[in-house]
């Protein structure tokens, strides 16, 4: 059963199923959580890990640039997993 969500201000909205859902528009406490980042030697996930880490997250990156998973590591205090799959 969908409910109402609070705050009633709304940032996005999905179709789902049911029509229109409501999204929060308070952003989701992270501050303390241990998060994996996919993709994070670059682009859209390095500027996701660097965003989640200001937010007092715990980080384990992984992609397959190794040499610039390793500088955003450093940067960010982080642990890595490489994840190349043709190794």
């Amino acid at each position: 059963t969908l409910r109402a969500m609070e705050p009633a201000r709304v940032i996005g909205h999905r179709r789902g199923r049911r029509g229109a859902v409501r999204l929060p528009s308070t952003p989701m406490q992270i501050q303390g959580s241990t998060i994996l980042v996919t993709g994070a030697s670059g682009g859209l996930g390095a500027a996701i890990a660097r965003d989640l880490k200001g937010r007092g997250a715990s980080l384990v990156l992984t992609a397959r640039n190794v040499e610039l998973l390793d500088a955003l590591a450093a940067e960010l205090d982080a642990e890595v997993v490489v994840a190349d799959p043709a190794r």
